[in-house]
């Protein structure tokens, strides 16, 4: 899609896959709005989108998470650039603790940064979008909006319900040229787990850039397609951290993505297309995670064998 003066308002622009995304877009030749909360972050981010020679870039330090900031965020951006094209919403907190530990303050904080910043945005945004026919909107609620994890209790709850407001808002909005696309990244080796005390491998994790280009792809592909609900994760664990785990042998390894037997007996149920196993994969990093296993060839309920089954592993805690 040429994207060349439109405009593109990023929420969230300060850090990780916002940072990035704005700057694809401005690399692309698009009008960019940044807007923040920290002034500091926000003047080093103008700075340099203006160094790079993009074309038109308007920064405003804004708080999505009060309706009056978004309000004069949307206004503004109006004004001076009198439509707004694509929406990338990447505005977020994320508070990982033990569901005792959790505070009823920061539940809500969850909520207010992740879910009510969005809604915020949105009810601003949209009637221009619906007014000129044309928008493309992109919500990052991570694979945590559609996965679950310990200690992570208030995040998937505020996650999961950005999830199901933009499910809700493609339905009502499908006939106004307005497409939605959620981003289902993780892990992602950003900032966020820089105030995250849980111990994760950042290394194994998709690089800001790998992600902010997944979110670039869906807001400017062109063609009569949705990518409605894009899951971007790490690659496969190495075969060589496996060991004892089902159809898997020590002595000769599988590289990534190989093929990969298991008996029926260790799935026991198969529900589009993904099977649970009853047994967690025994790593010799002594930690335990659960395999999803994707059925690479359509295999029939109540078969005796499952054939060629390709694996993919998610260690607990590794990413959002």
């Amino acid at each position: 899609m040429d994207i060349e003066g439109k405009t593109a308002l990023v929420v969230g622009a300060g850090r990780g896959i916002g940072r990035r995304v704005a700057e694809l877009f401005s690399n692309a030749g698009s009008n960019v709005v940044v807007s923040l909360r920290t002034e500091t972050e926000l003047l080093e981010l103008e700075y340099k989108l203006n160094s790079n020679g993009g074309h038109d870039v308007l920064a405003l330090a804004a708080d999505a998470a009060r309706p009056d900031d978004t309000r004069l965020l949307v206004d503004q951006t109006l004004e001076r650039f009198g439509s707004i094209e694509f929406l990338v919403i990447a505005a977020g907190k994320g508070i990982l603790k033990p569901f005792g530990d959790l505070t009823l303050k920061e539940f809500e904080i969850s909520f207010r940064q992740n879910t009510e910043t969005a809604f915020n945005v949105l009810h601003a945004v949209l009637p221009s979008m619906k007014e000129k026919k044309f928008g493309r909107i992109v919500a990052i609620p991570g694979v945590l909006g559609k996965a679950s994890m310990m200690s992570a209790s208030a995040y998937c709850a505020s996650k999961y319900a950005l999830t199901g407001m933009i499910k809700c808002l493609k339905e009502e909005y499908k006939r106004d040229g307005i497409r939605f696309s959620l981003m289902h990244v993780g892990g992602v080796d950003s900032t966020f787990w820089d105030e995250i005390s849980l111990k994760v491998d950042r290394g194994r994790m998709l690089s800001v850039d790998a992600a902010a280009k997944a979110v670039f792809f869906a807001a400017t592909r062109e063609g009569e397609g949705v990518m409605s609900e894009v899951v971007l994760l790490p690659n496969p664990i190495r075969s060589s951290d496996l060991a004892g785990s089902p159809g898997t042998n020590d002595k000769t390894g599988h590289e990534p993505n190989s093929r990969v037997r298991f008996k029926l007996k260790d799935a026991p149920s198969l529900d589009s297309g993904v099977i649970r196993l009853r047994r967690p994969v025994l790593f010799r990093k002594s930690y335990r995670a659960e395999v999803r296993v994707e059925i690479e060839v359509p295999v029939a309920r109540g078969a005796d064998s499952f054939r060629h089954l390709r694996v993919g592993v998610d260690r607990i805690g590794c990413g959002l």
